[in-house]
């Protein structure tokens, strides 16, 4: 007996409940509360619910999409990644989480050719020791350090990206300088098994480790990166510099390093905290609004997780250079050695 497809429909339910003091003392909290009910389900809602509607049924996919209309995708991403007090402030934050936007923004907002004027030369310098580099960008991102790299002479650069629409500007930009790109798309928990002792260099620079927030998913994605390097060879690794730049309040983007594009996209935190920074992006010219949720490295402790991780031979860099003050820095990147 076949089984009834109707059964596996869920309804979105909207309800309000009671204000309360806390609403009053903090408007912006919002107390309007969704829940999903599968068709058949009893409808448990709270003592105190004031109000409510509901959709008709639909798929699971279709009440997911409802949830989180802007990209549930990655609002499932960040629900597995965050705590439940986190990821509850990112509801009433509103925030627009669909990653094609943020591709789209994320081209004028590094700026390729004012990124690569003070990356690349730094890349080529930490590569200049090995004949012929088989580099790993872990990261691609819009495309900016492996073209970067390719225009710079460096060939065999193998390029790993799991967002499609990130893949989609990248290929993009390549065909613009008439780069071919050798495109994978791994996650970082498998990069052990999938590149396991094949490069001279792994990149992840963009301050891109940071959106991972679970300390034993960091760690392993660190390991994966050592253990796709040949012995000896080097990790290249970058983060925004949390600690001077956003948890003590005094946020700062010059726009003249790793993120060009000041006059294209203004880039503010709309939220800090211990555990998360929300990111607002908007592109002066279209109009395009995308948010990025990070986690902020305190001080020393990604240096702390590159030893756990078995990196030796640890160098750090404040804006690219070696002799640098902290609080004056906005990236600081770290050169180890498997």
């Amino acid at each position: 007996m076949e089984e009834d497809p109707w059964l596996d429909r869920f309804e979105v339910v909207t309800y309000r409940r009671v204000s309360t003091l806390a609403d009053i003392l903090f408007p912006r909290r919002v107390p309007t509360q969704t829940m999903l009910r599968q068709i058949g389900e009893r409808l448990n809602l709270p003592a105190d619910a004031e109000f409510f509607s509901s959709t008709g049924f639909m798929t699971r996919l279709e009440a997911d999409r409802l949830l989180y209309p802007r990209d549930a995708a990655y609002a499932k991403i960040l629900k597995r990644q965050l705590s439940w007090l986190d990821f509850r402030r990112l509801k009433i934050l509103n925030l627009n989480l669909d990653t094609a936007v943020l591709a789209d923004v994320w081209t004028d907002f590094v700026d390729f050719e004012r990124r690569s004027q003070t990356e690349i030369p730094f890349l080529l310098e930490q590569l200049a020791e090995f004949d012929k580099p088989k580099v790993l960008d872990a990261c691609l991102g819009s495309g900016a350090t492996s073209i970067g790299l390719k225009l710079a002479g460096i060939e065999d650069v193998v390029s790993n990206e799991i967002d499609g629409d990130f893949v989609r500007v990248a290929e993009m930009e390549a065909r613009k300088h008439g780069v071919n790109l050798d495109v994978r798309e791994y996650n970082w928990m498998d990069f052990g098994r999938e590149y396991r002792g094949q490069f001279d260099a792994v990149t992840c620079t963009g301050n891109s480790i940071t959106y991972l927030f679970k300390r034993r998913e960091q760690l392993r994605a660190l390991r994966n990166f050592k253990d796709s390097l040949k012995q000896g060879r080097k990790l290249i690794i970058d983060e925004r510099n949390y600690d001077d730049h956003f948890l003590n309040g005094k946020y700062r983007y010059s726009g003249e390093i790793v993120y060009c594009g000041k006059d294209k996209v203004d880039a503010h935190p709309i939220h800090i905290s211990d555990s998360m920074v929300v990111m607002g992006y908007h592109h002066l010219e279209t109009g395009q609004k995308a948010h990025l949720v990070l986690y902020p490295f305190k001080r020393g402790e990604l240096r702390v997780l590159l030893e756990e991780a078995g990196f030796r031979d640890i160098e750090v860099f404040g804006d690219y250079k070696r002799d640098f003050k902290p609080e004056d820095s906005e990236f600081i990147t770290y050169i180890c050695r498997k």
